[in-house]
């Protein structure tokens, strides 16, 4: 098995997140971006308990990049926090390798 990093955001709808999404890819900082419809978020934010329907994005990248990709995120995220989890993941070579294609680390 080799390492990639997983990153989780969420966002506020769908569209959010493909705009996020091709954003990211099209600097070629990601493989790939998933995006998971219609979850339910209930979070405490500034003293105030909200229930939220937010859409959850998964980022498949680099090692090297999980840094760059976190900034990125909070960057170009339309929440003034950003839930940004970086997560380092195995997986299978191949798919690893697909990964480092993809991107372009400098």
């Amino acid at each position: 098995m080799s390492a990639i990093t997983l990153v989780v955001t969420t966002v506020s709808d769908c569209e959010a997140g493909v705009a996020l999404v091709k954003s990211l890819l099209g600097r070629r900082v990601i493989a790939c971006g998933q995006i998971f419809p219609e979850g339910r978020s209930l979070y405490r934010w500034k003293g105030e308990l909200r229930d939220e329907t937010e859409c959850t994005v998964l980022l498949k990248t680099s090692l090297v990049l999980k840094d760059r990709i976190a900034d990125l995120v909070c960057k170009n995220h339309p929440y003034e926090l950003p839930e940004i989890l970086v997560f380092e993941v195995d997986a299978t070579p191949e798919y690893s390798s697909w990964v480092a294609q993809e991107v372009q680390e400098s």
